[in-house]
């Protein structure tokens, strides 16, 4: 018989009562890989460089956004950022935004780049969790009234990968996760904006903004 415990991640910041070395707390109230380099502020996230802004999932001042892990990263054309996971919810919102124009200078059209957008996140989601995502829905949208994709991929992660322990007869034990990406692509002309939410099949969404949501929530300057 097996017990199913909380996620790893809540296990290291709560249950040790510490913060792993891997984490740096920022402004007193979140935890960031590294210092933050963008602003929060009003529950919105600005890049370093104010290209973009959009609302961070988790209200400041809840326990979602005390304990919610943000990635930046900036630099030689990249400008990515993802938010979670937080306490108890384990989402990851992910927010990139992507050049439409090609390094010999040509413009990739909307439509005959996005194929390549999603082949190129199925093959990140499957060197980071060892498994290749599989398509379960794909259709187009508009969001903030721009063309745009909507793509739900489904992964399933392995015990040793997935972050989630239960406590079996030999003790703990890593438990196999499923997972859905809500995958958004969207038309801001010279730029793509990829929204990609992943959430826990099984453990769904702990509060935080609907992925339809964080994706209309998104602004490029």
């Amino acid at each position: 018989m097996k017990t199913r415990l909380i996620p790893l991640v809540l296990l290291l910041l709560v249950g040790m009562g510490s913060i792993p070395n891997r984490l740096t707390a920022v402004e007193s109230e979140i935890l960031s890989l590294s210092p933050l380099k963008g602003k929060i502020k009003n529950n919105r996230y600005t890049a370093p460089d104010k290209s973009f802004s959009v609302a961070v999932p988790h209200e400041k001042g809840t326990y979602e956004y005390r304990y919610m892990q943000v990635n930046e990263q900036f630099g030689n054309g990249g400008r990515y950022v993802s938010f979670g996971p937080a306490a108890f919810d384990q989402c990851i919102y992910r927010l990139e935004i992507i050049s439409r124009v090609a390094p010999d200078g040509k413009t990739l059209s909307f439509d005959e780049f996005i194929p390549q957008i999603v082949t190129g996140f199925k093959a990140l989601m499957n060197d980071a969790y060892g498994a290749a995502p599989s398509e379960i829905q794909k259709e187009q949208l508009t969001i903030q009234a721009k063309n745009a994709y909507h793509y739900r991929l489904k992964q399933v992660i392995a015990g040793d990968q997935s972050g989630v322990l239960v406590l079996g007869k030999d003790g703990f034990e890593g438990e196999e996760q499923a997972v859905m990406h809500e995958v958004y692509l969207v038309d801001f002309g010279a730029n793509v904006v990829l929204v990609a939410v992943q959430i826990p099949e099984e453990l769904g969404q702990e509060g935080g903004l609907t992925p339809g949501a964080f994706a209309e929530s998104v602004v490029v300057y």
